[in-house]
């Protein structure tokens, strides 16, 4: 199986979901990229495929906003990264902003809606 085959098998279950909300489908691609940032110690080859794992998830599910926000966060922050190791640092790093992001919004939304109900 050559990489973008595997990109695409990691991203199947993400297309096929047509049940979870976004924030849930997120963080599952959060895992996604999690997993292909170690199967590479190449910086160039890495880069490239985490440019592919961005692509692959938003064709999957085009219409949810925070897989664009999140392959958008992943790549502005291993622009400039020099090593593989640099690029996982970031990534990660930029993969724990928006996982603690994502469940903050929620649970301020949780907390306002709390509020409405009697």
């Amino acid at each position: 199986m050559d990489e973008s085959d595997h990109i695409t098998q990691l991203v199947q279950p993400i297309r096929d979901d047509l049940l979870s909300g976004a924030a849930e489908i997120a963080l599952r691609a959060i895992t996604i990229f999690q997993t292909v940032m170690q199967e590479e110690n190449d910086a160039e080859r890495l880069h490239e495929r985490l440019i592919e794992t961005s692509r692959a998830l938003i064709d999957a599910q085009p219409a949810m906003a925070p897989l664009f926000h999140l392959s958008n966060s992943v790549l502005l922050s291993v622009r400039g990264a020099k090593t593989a190791d640099e690029i996982r640092e970031n990534c990660q790093e930029a993969l724990t902003k928006f996982e603690k992001s994502l469940c903050e919004s929620a649970e301020v939304i949780a907390n306002h809606v709390l509020d409405l109900i009697p």
